[in-house]
């Protein structure tokens, strides 16, 4: 990817946008103080660097993946380590309680959260850009480092990786999610934003 240092620039600018946009989402939801972290951006390689990355984490995963198509056409993922899924169920249950098993509260949480922080981000950069976007169904899966880099860009060679960490102190919560861009999606979105100005 061939990216020049202002467009990376203004990128970052509207994802921090859009991560402020979730947290303020999320804490009404959850009626409890959330703070997002100011994500970095970095572009890894997928067979190794991403890999190796992930593996830091824990070795099970999962997934909240978004196509999309419209002014630019492409595919962005919400990546959870395992740790962050069992923070996140049982942030759930001590604020909400359950009547549901935890499989349930589990899925229930990483697509809740996956959907705010996803339409904040893209809603900021498609606002912006003044490109409406048309959205797929979301695909939700589980697995390995292998699975999940399989899943998400088969042959690419790199990627934007966001790592964000949400912080709820009430709750003792520190945790870490992946948000991530396809090359080809950086491509058309930064196309987007040339031939916007």
């Amino acid at each position: 990817m061939n990216l020049k240092k202002n467009e990376l620039e203004l990128l970052r600018h509207l994802i921090i946008e859009g991560v402020r946009r979730a947290s303020a989402t999320l804490q009404n939801m959850l009626q409890t103080n959330i703070y997002l972290e100011t994500p970095v951006n970095r572009t890894f390689l997928v067979k190794s660097t991403f890999v190796s990355l992930l593996q830091t984490y824990s070795q099970h995963f999962s997934m909240f993946e978004l196509d999309f198509k419209g002014a630019f056409r492409g595919k962005t993922a919400l990546v959870f380590p395992a740790k962050t899924v069992e923070s996140l169920t049982r942030l759930l249950v001590e604020i909400f309680g359950t009547e549901y098993d935890l499989e349930s509260v589990k899925y229930g949480a990483i697509n809740e959260m996956s959907s705010v922080l996803i339409n904040s981000v893209m809603g900021e950069i498609t606002a912006s850009l003044e490109a409406p976007l048309d959205y797929a169904l979301p695909q939700f899966m589980k697995g390995d480092a292998d699975a999940v880099k399989r899943s998400l860009f088969g042959d690419a060679e790199n990627m934007l990786v966001i790592q964000t960490r949400f912080i709820i102190e009430e709750y003792n919560v520190r945790e870490d999610v992946l948000l991530i861009f396809e090359a080809q999606t950086l491509q058309d979105l930064m196309e987007a934003i040339r031939l916007h100005k």
